[in-house]
């Protein structure tokens, strides 16, 4: 029973990872760990609607849900991103 609980979960986390990435800009990166539970990484740096880049940790980064997510403030303001004014 537990075998197909299991296998049932791996199915399950697989077309869930599969919807998510077919949706365009995704929140965040989602992979599923040994046991089958989605963990999720946010990225280092958002880049909003509107070109603003917002760092982790900055006052608007986690009000920020649509985004394009980068790796640096570098691989953002690179893109054609700004900073936030304030």
């Amino acid at each position: 029973m537990k075998n197909h609980v299991f296998k049932v979960g791996i199915i399950a986390v697989s077309l869930i990872s599969l919807l998510g990435c077919s949706q365009g800009t995704d929140s965040a990166t989602n992979t599923a760990n040994s046991q089958g539970t989605i963990v999720t990484h946010e990225p280092q740096v958002k880049k909003s609607t509107s070109g603003i880049c917002h760092e982790r940790g900055s006052t608007y980064y986690d009000k920020t849900k649509n985004f394009q997510p980068y790796l640096s403030l570098d691989d953002c303001l690179n893109s054609g991103g700004r900073l936030p004014k304030k």
